[in-house]
């Protein structure tokens, strides 16, 4: 049995610096499926760690590094997706307020987002008067 698995996590410093922080936890016991570790300061005091599946904390400090690695691309590849969604509703609504018409005559339709946002198909923007 193992005595200990790993969770690499962000670190943000007081001058705004991003780090890289592994955390340690203590294996109280191992089933077939994975592991109960010790997590203090969670909302339980265990937490269940399963060996095969999608997992929360790695037996070594490079699984749990190579786990972060994948997790921040993941959060990236998120944060571009609603960021292109964000710009394609704002320049939509932009040009119903720019064309005059009155809110009325747009309520309840869908509109394509603008050329140059690849990625999204629609976007539904409603605007309520």
């Amino acid at each position: 049995m193992i005595d200990k698995v790993y969770r690499a996590e962000d670190l943000i410093e007081e001058s705004g610096e991003v780090g890289v922080w592994v955390r340690e936890y203590k294996v109280l016991r191992e089933t077939p499926c994975g592991y109960w570790v010790d997590a203090p300061g969670g909302r339980k005091p265990e937490k269940f760690v399963y060996k095969n599946c999608s997992r929360f904390a790695f037996p070594t400090i490079l699984e749990a590094l190579e786990n972060y690695r994948f997790r921040k691309a993941r959060e990236i590849e998120h944060g571009i997706f609603k960021a292109r969604k964000a710009k394609a509703a704002l320049e939509t609504v932009k040009k119903i307020i720019d064309s005059g018409a009155e809110p009325e005559d747009y309520f309840g339709l869908l509109f394509k987002a603008p050329e140059g946002c690849p990625g999204i198909s629609d976007v539904s923007v409603e605007v309520r008067a």
